[in-house]
């Protein structure tokens, strides 16, 4: 009698067991890093009730699964954990002997269709931090690390020592490790001056002292450029802002990108009236640069936005000119990632227009040089 009740319980298991592993539901899983940062956007798949290998279903490139859920009956969204596959050790060598170190954003929750992304209409977009490296500023690699898991747009990054710092819109971090990420208190609108505040970026100046320079505005309309001090020692951030002045640039650009070239201050900004880009040159960085046209040819209905640039010759400023990064988009409200042109020795002429190779379409470069700022 025992064995028989014992049979029959046993028998309703495995058609229990059965069941659950062949009938499906629709479940919306996210993929995120150990920082709960989502890797990829969210999608429905169909799973069984009782799943025990979900997370090998799924996998992704440079991480291996920690936790994935058996049991998804009665669940609308599951969870996938994932950890980078290299050692923090290993992706910091990776970065520092890389010629190229790029910080940017991805706009996770954005439909993308080929080179195509459209911005999700009537929702929260979520931007998150991506770090990638290169050796020859065309074909891009992704840190698959733990990235943070808040909203970062417009970010740029340095390296001072043993620390990574990466400012942005509106905020500043860091990181010795590319796994953990710390947040750091600035209170960058302490005059309460500024209604928008967009695309802080770093810049040394001749002196060797560091500066943080962003384009804000006053009156939510037209835009200037500002500069504070930055200090990488102690990673603290200015509050008191300059404007830079007596300047024939665009009376509302955004966007800047303020470097040295041929013992020279060059301002990259966009003209956001003109959605064009320029190039100014002064021998002082807070005052006085005359603006010229970056005349990017061919790019027809195609609009650029958020120029980085780095020189096609490290060592040879010269005879050799200058590669320009920027962003891509359309009015329609579709972004291309990030495309490039390379000019000649005197600024004057820009080749046309080419895509970066990338995993993800990449969105506001910031570009760390191990050649040139170490």
């Amino acid at each position: 009698m025992v064995l028989s009740i014992l049979g029959t319980i046993a028998v309703l298991f495995i058609f229990g067991v059965l069941y659950l592993t062949n009938k499906e539901q629709t479940v919306t899983v996210k993929q995120v890093d150990e920082n709960q940062t989502l890797i990829k956007k969210s999608r429905q798949i169909r799973v069984p009730l009782l799943a025990f290998n979900l997370g090998n279903e799924y996998p992704l490139s440079g991480y291996r699964v920690t936790h994935a859920p058996h049991l998804t009956l009665g669940k609308h969204r599951i969870t996938i954990m994932y950890e980078p596959v290299q050692s923090s050790a290993q992706q910091l060598k990776l970065l520092q002997k890389s010629h190229y170190v790029a910080s940017a954003f991805q706009v996770v929750n954005a439909t993308t269709n080929g080179k195509k992304q459209t911005i999700p209409k009537n929702q929260h977009e979520i931007d998150r931090l991506r770090i990638l490296y290169s050796d020859d500023g065309i074909k891009w690699q992704t840190v698959h690390t733990n990235y943070p898991n808040w909203g970062i747009r417009d970010p740029d990054i340095i390296h001072y020592k043993k620390v990574w710092y990466v400012v942005y819109t509106a905020g500043l971090m860091k990181t010795t490790d590319f796994r953990h990420w710390q947040q750091i208190s600035w209170n960058y609108n302490s005059a309460q001056q500024f209604k928008w505040f967009w695309a802080p970026e770093f810049f040394v100046d001749k002196a060797g002292q560091y500066h943080i320079v962003v384009s804000a505005t006053q009156d939510g309309t037209n835009f200037g450029i500002y500069e504070t001090d930055f200090n990488p020692a102690t990673g603290q951030a200015g509050t008191q802002w300059g404007q830079i002045s007596n300047s024939k640039v665009s009376p509302n650009a955004i966007d800047p990108h303020l470097f040295v070239w041929n013992n020279q201050y060059k301002l990259l900004t966009k003209d956001e009236n003109a959605k064009q880009l320029n190039i100014a040159d002064s021998d002082t960085y807070d005052s006085n640069f005359i603006n010229s046209l970056v005349d990017i040819p061919d790019l027809g209905d195609l609009k650029p936005e958020a120029p980085e640039a780095e020189p096609l010759n490290d060592t040879d400023t010269t005879n050799e000119g200058l590669r320009v990064y920027f962003d891509v988009y359309d009015m329609q409200g579709n972004y291309y990632g990030i495309h490039y042109t390379d000019s000649d020795a005197s600024l004057s002429k820009w080749s046309q227009a080419k895509a970066i190779k990338a995993d993800f379409i990449v969105r506001h470069f910031g570009i760390w040089n191990n050649v040139t700022k170490k």
